[in-house]
């Protein structure tokens, strides 16, 4: 069974407003805060993935990216990283 992303949108949406607008990042990361943005940024680099392929459709993005986030995205759950600093 494959894991599922806690962000659903990113089928539809680019990887970061399908995370900013999920529940379960924004409320992790508080989002809503003036820092919020930048921590979502800040996770992105952590990855290693670039802000460009950040802001294309999921199915856009480069093969590598996709399998640096679910590598890292699902071991971050594993070990709640996500949302700390």
């Amino acid at each position: 069974m494959q894991e599922e992303y806690k962000f659903p949108l990113y089928r539809h949406w680019n990887l970061l407003d399908a995370m900013s607008n999920s529940q379960y990042v924004a409320t992790k990361m508080t989002i809503w805060k003036s820092d919020g943005d930048r921590k979502l940024l800040t996770l992105f680099a952590k990855m290693g993935i670039p802000l460009d392929q950040c802001k294309q459709t999921f199915t856009s993005m480069r093969k590598e990216f996709k399998d640096v986030l679910h590598a890292k995205s699902f071991s971050m759950q594993v070990t709640n990283k996500l949302g700390s600093n």
